[in-house]
């Protein structure tokens, strides 16, 4: 049921964005929060600076990429 809403949802979300950068709460470039960012959001907006150095970790701990069975914000694909 909730994969119906999920344009609306998103939609809904950008624009809540986009105000807020309006009205100067946040900028373009502020990292967000992973629990409130939707499924498909570019991981870049969420780890920000680190992403770099989270996917080299990932790739040196985790070669056989486990933890991509798990989905969510995943540093390999």
């Amino acid at each position: 049921m909730w994969q119906s809403y999920s344009k609306e949802v998103k939609a809904l979300s950008a624009a809540l964005r986009e105000k807020a950068i309006k009205l100067g709460v946040t900028k373009p470039t502020d990292v967000l929060y992973p629990n409130y960012a939707h499924a498909d959001t570019d991981i870049a907006l969420i780890y920000g600076e680190n992403l770099g150095r989270l996917r080299k970790i990932a790739a040196k701990y985790d070669p056989e990429k486990v933890m991509t069975l798990t989905d969510g914000f995943l540093f390999q694909k």
